[in-house]
């Protein structure tokens, strides 16, 4: 990289690369909630799954 002596260009330089690693840091966190959530929802999801396997399979035994 190119360094400028000219301090407004050092400047905006540093809020460019401040503002970079913001949105990387606010990017990440979105992801990480997503998929947090994402994780969430599947093991609801199985368990209402799990939970319909099991009454059906007491119906069956019942039913014998």
């Amino acid at each position: 990289m190119i360094e400028s002596d000219d301090p407004e260009e050092r400047r905006r330089r540093i809020e460019a690369e401040q503002a970079g690693a913001n949105l990387g840091a606010v990017l990440g966190l979105t992801i990480s909630a997503v998929m947090a959530l994402t994780e969430e929802e599947e093991i609801e999801e199985q368990e209402y799954v799990n939970e319909r396997y099991a009454e059906e399979e007491y119906r069956r035994e019942q039913s014998m």
